[in-house]
């Protein structure tokens, strides 16, 4: 019984992973020319949408010029306002990931370079893009 629990497990992991799409963002900013990221989209059992946003070849905020405080990420649906949804940490390696959820099916996720560590609004250098649909 406990083989098959586990077996059953595994085989929904693999489809989930295999569901699940992923989008590339790109640079758009000079400001860090070789940062790259991926937005990987699932559903939750809700039926919202979950975009795991992973980061690569991205400097801590303070290290550019000038310097920021935070990486801000933000999900816009078409006519709607930018939402932030949390602040993208970076670790030694220059990489960096967060999870978010929305209702949406349609969005861009950006991420951008803030000054305030909980910007309301976009309002530093947009850094990666991508459209999700």
């Amino acid at each position: 019984m406990r083989r098959l629990s586990i077996s059953l497990l595994l085989v929904m992991a693999l489809l989930a992973s295999v569901w699940a799409k992923e989008y590339r963002m790109k640079t758009s900013s000079d400001l860090v020319p070789s940062a790259a990221g991926k937005v990987e989209l699932d559903k939750d059992r809700n039926g919202n949408r979950v975009a795991k946003v992973r980061v690569y070849h991205l400097p801590d905020p303070e290290k550019l010029n000038p310097a920021r405080n935070a990486y801000a990420v933000w999900i816009q649906a078409k006519g709607k306002d930018p939402e932030n949804v949390g602040i993208l940490k970076v670790n030694g390696d220059l990489e960096g990931q967060m999870e978010a959820t929305t209702p949406y099916n349609k969005f861009e996720v950006f991420i951008t370079a803030e000054d305030n560590p909980k910007p309301e609004r976009p309002s530093g250098p947009e850094i990666l893009r991508a459209e999700v649909d």
